[in-house]
């Protein structure tokens, strides 16, 4: 059924690095931080949480990422949210929107 997306988890491909992109941001975690399994180095790594699939009401599966624990012990940065008109300057004279759930 997945067999589609085996070149996604290649040997080679995990163990290349991923490209730096201008929306790449490291995640603070607290001092007191308690790693489960003892491992667990500082990273900017995109994959921080267990991923596992759920059944969907038509029976297919879909990938979820579990947060919560990563949540709770990170540093929250407060600032203030962009007004929404200067949102919509950003988007003048582009063609293409997408829905991002």
């Amino acid at each position: 059924e997945y067999w589609e997306y085996l070149d996604v988890f290649s040997k080679s491909k995990s163990e290349c690095m991923l490209l730096r992109k201008p929306w790449d941001h490291g995640i603070d975690l607290k001092e007191d931080f308690p790693p489960k399994k003892g491992y667990i180095r500082p990273s900017n790594s995109q994959q921080t949480s267990p991923v596992f699939f759920v059944p969907k009401k038509d029976r297919k599966k879909r990938m979820v990422q579990d947060y919560r624990y990563l949540n709770e012990w990170t540093i929250k940065n407060n600032y203030p949210l962009p007004l929404i008109l200067q949102l919509v300057d950003k988007l003048k004279g582009c063609k293409l929107f997408m829905k991002m759930d």
